[in-house]
């Protein structure tokens, strides 16, 4: 049996970090593990997970004592194992504080996008050269058979502001329009792709 490729990303009712679980599999042919510990990850996917990979990244204290315990986890070490971050993206800018990577081994290959290249950049002092790119760009990978188009427009809320949809409106504006859909992050993957 193959081994899993331990994966690092969130799992909320979400979309992009649901996708990790069909595009990982599909483009490496071997199955995924989710890990939820940033010392012990293979591979860190797709997702706004990026900020992990900082030990110190937190300006509360208490928070940096967590940090400090995971790296307290592996013996005071910091783990050597070689991992990759693979169409991750940052939420946050913690490049203001002298950051430390929690691994000592992460080859950046792809990130979401320049504002996180210049995030990790900034936040190591030197630069890298990954793809720009999240991986859910691979998504129509997923789909074996055509779609046909039936919307020209297509509403795309974040997952946790689909609520806010209903109260800014959106909704009575695509009541008004009949070649418009609200596409809900929460269903389904390969729904919501479709």
């Amino acid at each position: 049996m193959t081994k899993p490729i331990k994966t690092y990303y969130m799992n909320p009712n979400n979309m992009g970090d649901l996708l990790n679980e069909l595009i990982i599999p599909k483009i490496t042919s071997r199955p995924i593990e989710q890990c939820l510990n940033p010392m012990h990850f293979d591979l860190m996917g797709i997702g706004s997970c990026g900020s992990s990979v900082w030990a110190n990244r937190f300006a509360n204290p208490s928070l940096h004592e967590r940090a400090k315990d995971c790296i307290k986890i592996v013996g005071g070490k910091l783990n050597h194992k070689p991992c990759a971050i693979w169409g991750t993206g940052f939420i946050r800018d913690y490049s203001d504080r002298n950051l430390k990577l929690i691994r000592n081994n992460i080859s950046f290959i792809a990130v979401r996008g320049v504002l996180s290249k210049n995030i990790i950049e900034k936040s190591l002092g030197n630069s890298i050269d990954p793809v720009l790119c999240d991986g859910g760009i691979l998504a129509s990978a997923l789909i074996a058979e055509p779609v046909d188009k039936k919307f020209r427009i297509g509403f795309i809320p974040h997952f946790k502001e689909h609520g806010i949809a209903g109260e800014i409106g959106l909704k009575q504006l695509m009541d008004q329009m009949d070649d418009a859909v609200l596409i809900d992050l929460r269903n389904e993957p390969i729904s919501v792709i479709k």
